[in-house]
């Protein structure tokens, strides 16, 4: 079975960046693999990458959110296919190499969504 079917995850932003949807977990059956409301980029059946909730990014000077950054930063490494379809995706998306980095402005369009906002 499927990871996103084992977290019953439910969607969030369909196309979130192309090819690529976002759905959270609803229970912990997911484990370390992708905990109860926790965010996942889902491709195909299971999250090629899994966001925590998302500070707010104005907040304490933005020190969480840049804390955050630090974490999942050690973690957002792929496989070289995995990697071009994700870049390729957020260029189409509006990435620019100018925003910074890629996982800096992921991890800005899941507070978007989240927080209701269209990345349009």
């Amino acid at each position: 079975m499927c990871l996103q079917c084992v977290v019953e995850s439910k969607y969030v932003a369909d196309e979130f960046i192309l090819g690529f949807v976002l759905r959270v977990a609803t229970n912990a059956r997911g484990g370390k693999d992708w905990p109860k409301g926790h965010y996942g980029m889902v491709e195909c059946n299971d999250p090629t990458f899994v966001f925590p909730p998302i500070p707010d990014p104005r907040e304490k000077g933005g020190k969480t959110f840049a804390a955050m950054h630090g974490k999942l930063s050690q973690r957002f490494k792929f496989e070289p296919g995995e990697g071009y379809r994700i870049v390729k995706s957020a260029i189409r998306a509006g990435y620019r190499t100018r925003d910074g980095s890629l996982l800096w402005w992921l991890m800005l369009r899941v507070r978007k969504v989240t927080d209701g906002e269209s990345c349009k």
